[in-house]
C-alpha cells in the first residue's frame, strides 16, 4: 500500500506542447483503472477535488455556471464560469488564468483522461509535472489509497520532483539557456522551442511504455497538431513552372537519356525530357516570344536572357538523345531570338533583361555561375554547339566575344565561373561530331558505345532515315549523304570532314579512341 511517505512519482508520461498564436498549450494523457462516471465524480465533486487537485470548488462543477475556485495556498478565491459539463465526458472551466478542458474517454473498463491546460510558456515542465502527480493522488484515491493531496511547495519536498521536472524538459526539448544556438536574427535567444526531442525507445523506457504505445501516441499527436494547423491561413505554394528551370531539368534529362543508352530507363528520361519541351512549347511560346513562367492555366512575364538560354541547353541535349530536327530547328529560333534582345554588340555577352522596360535604368550581365549557371555561360557552350552543327561563323563569333570579355583574369576567376571555364575548354578543344544513322533500335549498340566513352567535345547526332531525313539535312547540310548500310552506321566527323563509317559497337570504340574528342 502507497502512503504519502512512501510515494515517489514514476517517470514522465506523454506529453505535448501546442502553440497557436500568442497561445501555450499543455496537452497531457493519462490512462486510468477506473470507469468514467467515477474519474468524473472526482473530476465534479468539492470533496473529492480537495483529495488531490491544486485548488478548492465552492460547489460542483458538474454544472454550467458561476463557482469560486481557490488555488492552494492563496487567501483569495477567484470567480470563474464551468463553461460546459457533459457527463461524464466534457468539462470546461477557467482556473488561475488558463482555460482547463478534461476530456473522458472510455478504454476497456477503465478511462482515457486528456487535459488540455493553457498556460504561461515558462511554467510548461513545472505545470507538466505537477499535474503528472496530481493524476498520481488521483488514481490512487480512486483506487481507495488516498495519500492527501501534493500540490503547491508540497511538491517540491519529494525526492522524485526535480527528476520529473527534468524529464518532462527533456521531452520538450528544454534547455536552461535555451534550445536556439544558432540564431542569426537574436528573435529566440534564451527561448525554447518545443519539440519532440527523445528517440521513440527512450520516451518508451522514461515512460515505461512499448515502443508501440509511443507510436500510437505519436500518431495521435500529429493528428491533433494537423488539425490545429487546418484552421490557420495556409502559406501559399511555390508551384508556377519556370522556363528556365525547365530547361535545365530537359537537358538533365535528355543527357540521361544519352548516357545511359543501354538501360531500360533511358526511354523515361527521353520522354520525361520530350513532354516538358512539348509543353513549354505549348503554353510558354508563340510569335510574341518565349514567356517565363506559367501557372495555373496563366502564361505571362516575357521571358529573360536565362530563360532562353537553359531552354536552348535543354533543345540541343534533346535533339542529341532523340535526333529530332524539330528540337534543333527550335533551339536555332530561339538562339536567335535571344541574340536580338540580349546580346551586348558593343562589349560581348548577354544582358539579363531586354531593356524595354523604362523603370530598368542599368542592364547588368550576370557572370556568377552558382546554384543556376549565368545565362551568358550557358549561351556560350549553345552557341558554340550550334556554330561545330550548322557552321553558323555568327555564333561562333558571338561565343568568342563572349570568353574573350574576361581577358586575362578569367583564370583567376574559375571558380566562381566554372560554366564558362567549360566553355572556354570547348573553345580550344573543338568539337567533333558523331554522327549515328539507323533506327531507333539499330542504333542502340552504337548510341550505347559512344555513351561509354567520355567525349566532352563531342556533339552526338543521332539521324533515322525513315524519320524527316529532308528536314535535317536542311539544317545540317554535311548530313545529307549519310547511310546506314545494312543496319546502322556512325560517321566520326570534325570540322565537318568524316572518316569512314563504321557498323559495330568495337569499330566505333577503335574510332572514338583516336578521334581526340
Amino acid at each position: 500500500m502507497t502512503t504519502r511517505e512512501s510515494y515517489m512519482p514514476g517517470p514522465a508520461a506523454g506529453a505535448e506542447v501546442r502553440k497557436q498564436g500568442d497561445d501555450w498549450t499543455l496537452v497531457l494523457v493519462r490512462e486510468l483503472r477506473h470507469a468514467p462516471a467515477k474519474v468524473w465524480q472526482a473530476l465534479t465533486d468539492p470533496a473529492h477535488l480537495r483529495e488531490w487537485a491544486p485548488f478548492d470548488a465552492d460547489k460542483s462543477l458538474a454544472t454550467v455556471g458561476p463557482v469560486k475556485l481557490s488555488t492552494v495556498g492563496t487567501p483569495m478565491a477567484s470567480e470563474t464560469t464551468v463553461k460546459r459539463a457533459d457527463a461524464p465526458r466534457l468539462l470546461e472551466y477557467n482556473w488561475g488564468g488558463g482555460d482547463l478542458r478534461w476530456e473522458l474517454e472510455p478504454l476497456g473498463s477503465g478511462t482515457k483522461l486528456t487535459l488540455w491546460h493553457n498556460i504561461n510558456r515558462n511554467y510548461i515542465t513545472w505545470g507538466a509535472a505537477g499535474w503528472h502527480i496530481c493524476f498520481d493522488v488521483l488514481d490512487l484515491l480512486l483506487s481507495g489509497e488516498p495519500i492527501g493531496r501534493i500540490v503547491g511547495p508540497d511538491t517540491m519536498q519529494f525526492a522524485g520532483w526535480q527528476r520529473l521536472v527534468g524529464e518532462y524538459g527533456k521531452q520538450f526539448g528544454i534547455e536552461p539557456a535555451g534550445n536556439a544556438p544558432h540564431d542569426p536574427q537574436g528573435e529566440f535567444t534564451g527561448k525554447n522551442l518545443f519539440y519532440t526531442a527523445q528517440s521513440i525507445e527512450e520516451i518508451a523506457i522514461r515512460s515505461d511504455t512499448s515502443a508501440d504505445e509511443v507510436v500510437a501516441a505519436l500518431g495521435r499527436i500529429r493528428e491533433r497538431l494537423f488539425a490545429a494547423r487546418a484552421t490557420r491561413p495556409r502559406p501559399h505554394r511555390d508551384d508556377k513552372i519556370l522556363t528556365a528551370w525547365n530547361g535545365l531539368m530537359i537537358a538533365a534529362f535528355a543527357r540521361a537519356a544519352r548516357a545511359l543508352a543501354d538501360r531500360a530507363t533511358s526511354a523515361t528520361y527521353l520522354e520525361s525530357a520530350t513532354r516538358a519541351a512539348s509543353f513549354i512549347r505549348r503554353t510558354l511560346w508563340s510569335s510574341n516570344g518565349l514567356l517565363r513562367r506559367y501557372r495555373d492555366g496563366e502564361a505571362s512575364i516575357p521571358a529573360y536572357a536565362e530563360d532562353y538560354a537553359s531552354l536552348v541547353w535543354g533543345l540541343l541535349e534533346l535533339f542529341q538523345a532523340s535526333g529530332d530536327a524539330t528540337w534543333l530547328e527550335w533551339a536555332l529560333t530561339l538562339q536567335h531570338e535571344q541574340d536580338r534582345k540580349f546580346w551586348d554588340d558593343k562589349d560581348g555577352g548577354w544582358f539579363s533583361t531586354t531593356g524595354d522596360d523604362p523603370t530598368v535604368l542599368l542592364r547588368l550581365k550576370e557572370d556568377y555561375d552558382g546554384a543556376e549557371p549565368a545565362a551568358s555561360s550557358v549561351s556560350a557552350l549553345n552557341t558554340l554547339t550550334l556554330s561545330h552543327l550548322t557552321g553558323d561563323e555568327e555564333l561562333r563569333r558571338k561565343a568568342e566575344r563572349t570568353l574573350t570579355r574576361y581577358g586575362p583574369r578569367i583564370g583567376s576567376a574559375g571558380r566562381t565561373i566554372p560554366m564558362m571555364m567549360c566553355a572556354l575548354s570547348a573553345w580550344h578543344a573543338g568539337y567533333s561530331q558523331v554522327v549515328i544513322v539507323g533506327d531507333s533500335g539499330a542504333r542502340r549498340p552504337l548510341m550505347a558505345e559512344a555513351a561509354r566513352h567520355y567525349l566532352p567535345f563531342s556533339i552526338v547526332i543521332p539521324i533515322s532515315p525513315a524519320e524527316t531525313p529532308n528536314e535535317l539535312s536542311t539544317l545540317l547540310p554535311f548530313t545529307a549523304e549519310m547511310t546506314s548500310g545494312q543496319g546502322a552506321a556512325a560517321y566520326v566527323c570534325r570540322d565537318f570532314t568524316c572518316r569512314q563509317p563504321v557498323e559495330t559497337a568495337e569499330e566505333l570504340a577503335a574510332a572514338l579512341g583516336t578521334s581526340g574528342s
